[in-house]
């Protein structure tokens, strides 16, 4: 769309506000319209409650004409009518009707001894359904409450209230009015604190973009003064040893005036079209590298994704982490401000909350493969730990017809490592099983014990995996799913890398998938 990071920013928490504040002015206002057209039913019910005591305490004095001359010539009830036309501005007109609907009192003299045509119920009204109700106003201009009553066991009359549905729009008007002046405030509000944010956000983000340029341009004395606080420090301050390293390995290279032998590996930068950008070139003294084959491979591994990672940081990290630092902040704002909030409100101020702190999860996930974490190296008895992810899953899938088995070897010994991370790992290779059969199927988990390491085989009876992308699968972003992140499987086996340990994979299109995992008893 070509808009800046701050545009996009902006607008994505206007959005979501708008959103917010249109469902809650909805809410509110019908809100505020039920309580109208509720004290006008009320009302209106007091009015004929008071006639109608009058009616009876008229019909209660002794005489000797007609209950009906008695109604038409008592001038107490006749003032009563007058009295509550004037009261009430919505009220057209109060009468007393006979069961024909012929007037014997009105508020209107004249139009006694006449039909005073029915009308439709205001009750009825005010019980229907919001849109039908907004229709119904549109098809008629009166409606009426009715109180019939009965002279010894015997309908007499009835009392009938015309409302103007003129006069009661005023009252509606006011409500409505009110609503949407409320929900300007909060739009200003939002535009308000998306500014603000805005500013306080992207200062990080402009800060790491130009020591990557910096970088980039050969100038290593990046990330200067920059404590590992947040992910935003974190990573500062991993560009500032990456810069001292990469300065004090060009130094000592180019110290020597004999030819040396170095590793290089090139790492291409993909630019917006098909073609390439440039790329990163990481060269090392083959006499420095003093670590295992695998470990090198690891360590290689991990700097392509820091070359990748290097690529995408500004965006991920603007475009997903402080998003949704800011909605849950508006969110959060949301609540407390929004007054007498409707069960739909609540629910969806919940499902947004929940959705974030998902979307939050996720990059997490992403950061924790990006960033070493130290292993706490006590003794796990991987058993137990199967064991209680195999039950969880299964309590999870059996709706979906899998089935989880164990053959766990007993008395196995305990490797040295961190049960957190390796809970994770095994988590993510069992739920990948589950997900391989769609339409059900079978999960074999098994452990048993080899000549200096433990192994775990988690077998399925899924859909496979092809050939080619079996040495893919655990490379940073690259997912067969449609739904995926390319996260879960790199996550994995980075973790197994740290543990020492080894994984492999043996699958036939069709048949299934088996993972061995290999976990040295001692950690070196």
């Amino acid at each position: 769309m070509g808009l800046s990071l701050r545009a996009r920013e902006i607008f994505a928490l206007l959005l979501l506000s708008l959103c917010i504040v249109a469902l809650s002015t909805a809410a509110h206002l019908y809100h505020a319209q039920q309580i109208v057209w509720n004290a006008t039913l009320r009302e209106a019910d007091l009015v004929a409650r008071q006639i109608y005591e009058q009616c009876v305490r008229t019909l209660s004095r002794p005489a000797a004409q007609s209950p009906r001359d008695i109604l038409s010539h008592d001038p107490d009830l006749r003032s009563l009518l007058d009295a509550t036309v004037g009261y009430a501005p919505w009220l057209l007109y109060a009468a007393v009707v006979d069961n024909r609907g012929v007037a014997i009192v009105h508020s209107d003299p004249k139009r006694e001894g006449e039909i005073v045509p029915p009308q439709p119920s205001l009750r009825s009204l005010v019980s229907d359904h919001p849109l039908r109700r907004l229709l119904g106003t549109a098809r008629s201009e009166i409606y009426e409450t009715a109180l019939p009553f009965n002279v010894n066991g015997k309908p007499l009359a009835t009392i009938r209230l015309g409302i103007a549905m003129p006069l009661l729009r005023g009252r509606l008007d006011d409500a409505f009015w009110y609503t949407v002046v409320l929900g300007a405030l909060a739009l200003g509000a939002a535009l308000v604190v998306a500014l603000g944010l805005s500013s306080v956000t992207l200062k990080p983000i402009r800060k790491l973009a130009e020591d990557m340029e910096r970088l980039r341009q050969g100038d290593f004395d990046v990330g200067g003064g920059v404590e590992p606080g947040d992910e935003f420090g974190k990573l500062a301050y991993q560009l500032q040893l990456l810069g001292k390293q990469m300065e004090t390995d060009r130094t000592r290279i180019l110290a020597h005036g004999k030819p040396r032998e170095v590793l290089a590996s090139v790492f291409p930068v993909l630019g917006d079209g098909a073609g390439c950008a440039g790329a990163i070139l990481v060269v090392r003294d083959v006499r420095a590298v003093a670590v295992s084959a695998r470990t090198f491979q690891s360590l290689i591994q991990y700097s392509a994704q820091l070359a990748a990672l290097g690529q995408i940081t500004s965006e991920v990290a603007h475009d997903v982490k402080n998003p949704l630092h800011a909605m849950a902040v508006r969110v959060a704002f949301l609540r407390e401000r929004i007054p007498n909030q409707t069960p739909d409100v609540v629910r969806s101020l919940d499902v947004l909350e929940r959705e974030i702190q998902r979307a939050a999860a996720v990059v997490d996930r992403f950061m924790e493969v990006v960033y070493p974490s130290d292993l706490a190296r006590a003794p796990v008895n991987l058993n137990p730990l199967l064991q209680e992810l195999a039950t969880l899953l299964q309590a999870e899938w059996q709706a979906k017809d899998v089935v989880l088995t164990t053959h766990l070897e007993p008395d196995l010994p305990a490797v040295k490592g961190d049960e957190e991370m390796l809970r994770r790992a095994l988590m993510n290779l069992l739920v990948n099983a589950c997900q391989a059969m769609p339409g059900g199927g079978r999960v074999d988990i098994s452990s048993e014990l080899e000549a200096e390491a433990l192994r775990v085989t988690i077998s399925d009876t899924g859909v496979g995996i092809p050939p080619e992308d079996i040495e893919r699968i655990f490379k940073m972003y690259y997912t067969t799913k449609t739904d995926g992140t390319g996260i879960g499987l790199a996550l994995v086996r980075r973790v197994i890398d740290l543990h020492h340990g080894s994984i492999e994979i043996l699958s036939t299109v069709g048949q299934g998938t088996k993972i061995i995992v290999r976990l040295p008893l001692s950690l070196r």
